[in-house]
């Protein structure tokens, strides 16, 4: 299970990063293998997440190692701003406002809270959202498709019948399900 929760992590990491860098003037090098910057551009990220917990944090230091993987540097062309909510949405609310008037280039919101008062304090920044199970039920996004707002990103929802159906594939003579948790 700890396995199979590192590969959700890094599945949802490599999701992210195709919508992290559109539009960030980056060019290839081929002799390097890494985007090598036109300008010294600096890009300006915010993070908000609602709570330190090892998946959200994992998600957080994954999205930055592949931002890092690809070229950005922070310190030369990437400016980190990490908030962390503590688990209180009066906080998170704050957060986001301070992140709205602050304007970064991209913000990356952990968690659905953290998302959901980031979608509410701007409809104008791009938002990336991870850790969040339900966009469309959060009033996140339009649908999975097609968000049809500034916020879009990955979904940690797993379906039960599809978990089943896979069970059913896997062991087809299987007759007691036990489920940790």
């Amino acid at each position: 299970m700890k396995r199979l929760s590192g590969i959700l992590v890094l599945l949802l990491i490599l999701s992210l990063v195709p919508f992290a860098l559109v539009g960030c003037g980056q060019k290839q090098d081929s002799s390097q293998g890494a985007p090598a910057p036109e300008n010294k551009k600096v890009v300006n990220l915010g993070i908000i997440q609602l709570v330190e917990h090892p998946s959200l944090d994992a998600a957080r230091q994954g999205f930055l190692d592949i931002l890092q993987e690809n070229g950005y540097q922070e310190g030369d062309n990437l400016k980190v701003v990490f908030k962390n909510a503590q688990a209180d949405m009066s906080i998170a609310q704050s957060i986001a406002q301070q992140f709205a008037q602050d304007s970064p280039d991209l913000i990356l919101a952990i968690a659905t809270p953290a998302a959901q008062a980031m979608a509410q304090a701007t409809q104008e920044i791009p938002i990336l959202i991870t850790a969040v199970t339900d966009p469309v039920g959060a009033k996140l996004a339009e649908s999975l498709e097609r968000p049809g707002k500034n916020v879009t990103g990955t979904s940690d929802y797993f379906s039960v019948k599809e978990q089943i159906l896979l069970l059913k594939e896997i062991v087809p003579h299987g007759t007691r399900i036990g489920l940790m948790y």
